[in-house]
């Protein structure tokens, strides 16, 4: 009992230092809980698509659970490190190590436990505000009631108490360990850190860079590598976090070990005090440098994906509905009866759009082996209807003449890692890819993958006899088109499997009714119309980017915490060395831009690795959602989002200059 009171009168007298993690817990466990309270909503169940967000929510839970056992695990390391020396002062009043390790332990759990139900209150405070976004984000007009989720409560409990638990016991575990003479050291000098052989340093460094490149390459070149992009999502990131951890233990404590050796760059400014002090720093705290480098990925990453799929959203219309009204004509019949439709509202049509086109099938999706069904476009059709476009689409359907032998690959928008091979064959003729470009031409995705040839080599495609199998093949592809399956019984060419694909556009691009109605009352026809477009069909993207967003959120406060933590902890160390320079005459303005540029080296290696591996993320988004950029390094969303966490992370770096400077007065 006794020492459960001295527990509470330390965690009262050091509640500042606990604030920051305070926050941090609070803050994340209000997010966790909401999460879990989709599940059990029972206003949510109405929502279009929530059994799929639903299970993307528990993945992203998944993977916040992992993420706070990381996160309080350094955390409570930093606050034990922190007070070192108040150890010794209860070991010479002859206190036994094993009290001395239950009365710290038992502090970080009373710590947790306050911010976990103060945690919870939040999030069920918040809980109405999060699923009224919801509701809005799916367009759901349902009434939203103030509601408890028992089974989150308790499931929020039970994770966090299973993890609190854990940290309880392996701080307990470890204080009971510790050396009772480093305890009444407090801290070990900064002298005695003796890194080793520097050769092995960089060899590790070497090592490091070699995997972490292997990681980026894995991310966006991973259809080169004929890998499905699942197991690039897996693999890419485990490499960069390998990658980070070794260039951090490598090159980053070699170069500061060179670096305070070298009396031009130490002996300039303030640079005797500050490199020598980041040095030491980098030594002992590498692992923290190639953590927080991660979890800076994971926050731009997270940002920037939802970020990317609000821009989905937004150009959806755009993207499935290029046309007021299209449709696949298979014979006379069909293109006939579409002309009449057109002519019952001939004054509103606009423009109008007729290409012949073939299918066929080839082996030529790097990420899916086997035959395909494609979509081939001769080079003077495409342009034809790149003409018709707005000027922005006309930029980003700009390709070079296709020579005989090359393709250029027809993408599907949003087409998850579906690849082209570099060199592939359409029945027995070799074709060399001849870069990519998003499809405009057609409104279904059906026909959207496919390749743009010479006319020459359409031609020559289109007196390509048809092998049986192939025919078979496409059968079963196709087997729910009735007018294609009637002209596969007969076709003996590839020109027998030519349809025409017909579309218009209205003076008002929604206005396509007595096209539509024509078409109905008088045939049997599909058509794709503007006028069926509705944004609800789409919200999904619109609800995973809410969530990407609340994880970045999780990621940045975790990211700016763990290194607060880690500097404050510095600054008790560093305390005695800036009293000692005060005593010799330094001036204010000396420790003041010492500790500003220490404070920036530490703050910025992490972010220069993390930025830098955040804007190859989103060269790897923007390839595996198929989307158009302009800009040569990165997507809009990806600048967005690293603009987005400078500005926090700053604040941060901010704010540990100036606990810092107060830490050492």
């Amino acid at each position: 009992m006794r020492l459960f009171k001295i527990s509470l009168k330390n965690i009262k007298y050091n509640i500042k230092n606990y604030g920051m993690y305070i926050f941090s817990m609070l803050f994340c466990i209000a997010i966790f809980y909401n999460f879990v309270s989709i599940g059990s909503s029972e206003q949510l169940e109405t929502m279009r698509d929530f059994r799929t967000f639903n299970a993307l929510v528990g993945v992203c839970t998944f993977v916040l659970v992992i993420f706070f056992i990381a996160f309080i695990r350094y955390s409570t390391g930093f606050f034990v490190q922190q007070r070192k020396k108040e150890f010794g002062i209860y070991t010479f009043m002859g206190i036994e190590n094993r009290k001395i390790a239950l009365l710290f332990a038992q502090e970080g759990l009373l710590i947790g436990l306050l911010s976990l139900f103060l945690g919870i209150l939040l999030g069920i405070i918040t809980n109405r505000m999060f699923i009224m976004a919801i509701m809005k984000i799916s367009e759901s007009k349902n009434a939203i009631s103030f509601e408890i989720s028992k089974a989150a409560i308790i499931y929020t409990l039970a994770i966090f108490g299973v993890i609190l638990m854990y940290s309880f016991f392996r701080e307990y575990r470890a204080l009971v360990k510790t050396d009772i003479a480093e305890l009444v050291k407090g801290a070990k000098n900064k002298q005695d850190y003796v890194v080793k052989s520097s050769v092995t340093r960089f060899l590790i460094g070497i090592v490091g860079v070699v995997i972490l490149f292997a990681g980026y390459y894995v991310g966006v070149y991973y259809d080169k590598l004929n890998m499905i992009m699942m197991f690039a999502v897996i693999i890419a990131p485990i490499l960069v976090i390998i990658g980070l951890k070794l260039v951090c233990s490598g090159f980053l404590t070699e170069i500061f070990a060179r670096i305070t050796k070298h009396k031009k760059i130490k002996y300039k400014g303030t640079n005797i005090v500050s490199l020598n002090s980041i040095a030491f720093s980098i030594v002992e705290n590498n692992k923290i440098m190639s953590l927080t480098s991660v979890l800076i990925v994971c926050c731009v990453t997270a940002l920037s994906a939802g970020l990317t799929m609000n821009q989905i959203f937004k150009n959806m219309k755009e993207t499935d509905y290029p046309y007021s009204i299209s449709c696949i004509a298979y014979d006379n019949q069909d293109e006939e009866l579409f002309k009449r439709a057109l002519e019952e509202d001939k004054s509103n049509v606009k423009e109008q759009v007729k290409i012949r086109y073939m299918r066929s099938l080839a082996d030529a999706f790097s990420t899916y082996p086997g035959y395909n069904d494609i979509s081939v476009v001769k080079y003077s059709d495409y342009e034809r209807v790149k003409e018709l476009k707005s000027k922005d689409i006309q930029k980003s359907m700009e390709i070079k003449e296709p020579k005989s032998g090359e393709a250029v690959f027809l993408k599907t928008p949003r087409s998850m890692g579906i690849e082209s091979r570099e060199k592939f064959k359409i029945l027995d003729m070799e074709f060399k890819k001849k870069g990519m470009v998003i499809n405009h031409i057609f409104a279904s995705p059906d026909e959207g993958f496919g390749y743009i040839v010479s006319d020459e080599d359409y031609e020559k495609l289109c007196q390509k006899k048809l092998p049986k199998d192939m025919i078979k093949e496409l059968t079963i592809i196709r087997k729910d088109e009735e007018k294609f399956l009637k002209r596969l019984d007969t076709a003996k060419t590839q020109k027998d499997l030519e349809v025409t694909f017909l579309a218009a556009n209205t003076k008002e691009f929604t206005e396509t009714q007595k096209i539509s109605s024509y078409i109905r009352d008088n045939g049997n026809l599909e058509f794709v119309a503007a006028e069926d477009f509705d944004y609800k069909n789409y919200t999904f993207y619109n609800l995973v980017g809410f969530i990407s967003l609340f994880m970045a959120i999780v990621f940045i406060i975790s990211t700016g915490a763990i290194l607060y933590f880690k500097y404050m902890v510095g600054a008790v160390e560093d305390k005695k060395k800036f009293s000692i320079l005060r005593k010799i005459g330094v001036g204010e303005d000396f420790v003041k831009k010492s500790v500003i540029k220490q404070t920036a080296i530490f703050f910025m290696i992490p972010y220069v690795f993390g930025i830098g591996s955040g804007i190859v993320a989103g060269q790897s988004i923007q390839k595996v959602f198929a989307l158009e950029s302009s800009l040569p390094i990165s997507n809009p969303p990806t600048l967005i989002a690293i603009a987005v966490f400078t500005v926090v992370y700053f604040g941060y770096f901010v704010c540990a200059v100036r606990k810092y400077l107060a830490e050492i007065k």
